[in-house]
């Protein structure tokens, strides 16, 4: 009975390690982590395309992917692309079920599963599994420098600025509602007579009122 219950309070110290780690909505997290992972590879891909059918074609001869021109040439926008999507996705999903003092936690937590989920989905996407434009480890890993670390840097840092820019919405949002009640307030000022001015003509009126009666 005392290795069960020691077991027991094991797993439980598991999870609670688990849970720490890994996004509280992790199925969102994890939905979120596909669509914006295939977004961003669209965007490349139709990106090569274009420089490859306004800059230079494709050639026909099988050459490495890093040396196809057009790719050659998009691989400095790809940190601009995931620049572009993943701050989005962060900030869908900070956005609801996150308290405001939970959100910069959360956001670490959706950072660093995000970067490590991506860099197992390329190592078996771009990598082990053969396709046309498969690559070697050296190629991935060491000729795609700089480029492949600074999309891994920004796929980790997108939930965090998505939470520093809901920040200063809300701070802008918030002296927008200041500034629109100090000019409710001066314009009611102005607009509402007050009662000492009125009191000298509601008593004429009725001094007026009893002589006439």
């Amino acid at each position: 009975m005392a290795l069960f219950r020691t077991d027991d309070a094991s797993m439980r110290l598991n999870l609670a390690r688990m849970r720490s780690v890994l996004p509280r909505r992790l199925g969102v997290a994890t939905l979120y982590l596909f669509l914006a992972y295939w977004i961003v590879t669209a965007l490349g891909i139709l990106l090569t395309v274009v420089f490859a059918v306004t800059l230079h074609p494709f050639s026909s001869e099988a050459v490495p992917m890093l040396q196809v021109p057009a790719y050659v040439v998009s691989v400095p926008f790809h940190p601009l692309l995931n620049l572009l999507v993943w701050p989005v996705f962060g900030w869908l999903y900070l956005r609801r079920s996150t308290p405001n003092f939970e959100k910069p936690r959360e956001a670490v937590r959706l950072g660093l599963f995000w970067f490590l989920a991506t860099a197992v989905i390329d190592l078996f996407g771009w990598v082990l599994v053969p396709h046309p434009w498969h690559m070697t480890l050296d190629q991935f890993y060491v000729g795609y420098q700089p480029w492949i670390s600074l999309i891994y840097l920004v796929i980790f840092i997108s939930p965090i600025l998505a939470t520093h820019i809901g920040r200063v919405g809300g701070l802008l949002r918030v002296r927008q509602m200041h500034g629109r009640l100090i000019t409710d307030a001066h314009s009611n000022a102005f607009c509402t007579p007050s009662s000492d001015a009125t009191a000298p003509e509601d008593s004429a009126i009725s001094y007026r009122e009893q002589s006439l009666s």
